[in-house]
């Protein structure tokens, strides 16, 4: 299977996508708003359906979905070719079982088609900002909140399939609408301590206004090392943010971003490979796991790291069996959290305590009265859905180690 929305969408590496119904979500990418649905056709194989609203939604011609489907495929790096020995996801998947019978090989089959997105740079920087120290929950509230208040509306949309009613839908703000964000502001949104650091990103962006496109430039053609390098020179982006970024945008797929989920379960289960173990995410800490991703797993170890990764959270780890749960679940040596991104002055303080000094202003959201966009059932093909199969393979497991059974 090459791809899972649910699993590419809700693993943590974006943050803006709503879940409407178990199959089907909604979000934006390059300012177009989409409904992506995953199913399975009359000859049972796995397509995904999808659909675009508003303004930039025309007349369905042949360049129109050429131009959707090359949108998305770019979104989901569908056609991102690893290797002649590699050729698909699928291939990476049975690659990773091979070399590690430890953890992958036992339950990659439980999260078929998880894949990374290639994401906009703007947006991750701050999305990966915003996650110091926080939850996914949060860091989805946060976001949503600076959308709404510095980016463009772009209406919203009624679904059957939503109990909660309308959706308002807004476009991450540009840098020119990011122009005169202050860090009060942000702090009246709920931001903490972290509206500092995203303060000083958007003004390092905004007084060297080639540094974007340097970094998304030089990213093709220099190292995973040279890039993270590169990003913390960033006011306000440490090396946890900078791995992040360098992983779901700038396609550094050797990049593993450390967190107390991984740095416990390389302590549980692959401690012979740690000459030097840590208990914290210190900088050093990051470069030293990073480096057993890359000797274990290969070049593309970014893709092994988000299955892990998922292994380890509640929502995912509950699908799988007891046993694996069992194994996953023991406890050895807790990690203690520490935010890399913040300067060594803050640390402490700001690791005492991640609520801001003044208690957080509550945000009302507005009843909007613009046009609203309605959607069309999913029961056929129309001038709303278009369809495309993409050649994925169907919905189901994949049983990677048939060779050996």
């Amino acid at each position: 299977m090459e791809l899972s929305l649910n699993d590419t969408l809700m693993c943590g590496q974006v943050f803006r996508w709503k879940k409407l119904t178990p199959t089907s979500f909604v979000g934006i990418i390059q300012d177009r708003v989409f409904e992506l649905k995953e199913s399975a056709d009359e000859q049972n194989k796995y397509c995904i359906y999808y659909r675009q609203y508003g303004e930039n939604q025309q007349q369905l011609t042949a360049d129109n979905i050429s131009t959707m489907e090359r949108i998305i495929r770019n979104y989901f790096q569908l056609d991102y070719t690893f290797e002649d020995s590699i050729p698909n996801l699928d291939g990476l998947y049975r690659y990773f079982s091979q070399k590690d019978s430890i953890v992958f090989a036992k339950i990659c089959n439980h999260f078929p088609g998880m894949r990374i997105i290639h994401q906009d740079l703007l947006e991750c920087l701050i999305s990966f900002i915003c996650s110091s120290n926080n939850n996914v929950s949060r860091i989805t509230l946060m976001l949503d909140r600076f959308c709404k208040t510095y980016g463009t509306r772009l209406g919203s949309i009624t679904l059957e399939e939503n109990p909660d009613g309308n959706i308002d839908i807004y476009t991450f703000p540009t840098m020119e609408q990011l122009q005169k964000v202050t860090k009060e502001e942000l702090e009246s949104l709920g931001f903490g301590y972290r509206a500092g650091y995203i303060v000083d990103t958007i003004q390092v962006l905004l007084q060297q206004p080639k540094v974007r496109s340097q970094m998304e430039n030089e990213a093709k053609s220099a190292t995973t090392e040279q890039c993270l390098d590169r990003l913390v020179q960033v006011k306000g982006v440490g090396y946890k943010v900078a791995a992040c970024v360098a992983l779901y945008s700038l396609q550094k797929f050797d990049c593993v971003p450390l967190d107390v989920h991984i740095l416990n379960l390389v302590n549980n289960h692959y401690s012979q490979f740690i000459k030097e173990q840590s208990t914290s995410l210190t900088k050093n800490a990051m470069k030293t796991y990073m480096e057993f991703f890359r000797t274990h797993f290969g070049k593309y170890c970014g893709f092994a790291q988000m299955v892990l990764y998922g292994s380890q959270v509640a929502n995912f780890k509950a699908r799988l069996p007891n046993e694996l749960q069992d194994l996953l679940s023991s406890p050895k040596k807790k990690v203690r959290k520490s935010s890399s991104n913040q300067s060594p002055n803050k640390s402490k303080k700001a690791s005492a305590s991640t609520s801001p000094k003044k208690p957080v202003v509550e945000y009302e959201d507005e009843l909007l009265e613009d046009e609203i966009l309605e959607s069309k059932d999913f029961g056929h093909v129309s001038e709303n859905l278009v369809r495309k199969e993409f050649n994925l393979r169907p919905r189901g497991k994949v049983n990677y180690n048939s060779d050996k059974s």
